[in-house]
């Protein structure tokens, strides 16, 4: 599972994975709930994903984007 830590020092207001298309395949505002790697109560297809965290922390805004590989 993909998942931002319930102990971390942040006010999550976004976490969002999508596809390769740029369609969301998971969303969330509660930190220490993540992916896990399904989309529609299937399992995802295997390849790289990209998401996007926003929030606010003590030191003011906080936008991370990356990317994740999910293998099988």
């Amino acid at each position: 599972v993909f998942a931002i830590p319930v102990n971390t020092a942040l006010q999550l207001t976004e976490f969002t994975v999508y596809n390769r298309w740029g369609q969301a395949v998971f969303g969330t505002t509660a930190l220490g709930k993540g992916w896990d790697g399904t989309f529609q109560g299937k399992p995802a297809e295997q390849g790289l994903y990209m998401y996007s965290i926003k929030g606010t922390n003590d030191q003011g805004a906080v936008h991370v984007k990356g990317t994740i590989l999910l293998m099988r």
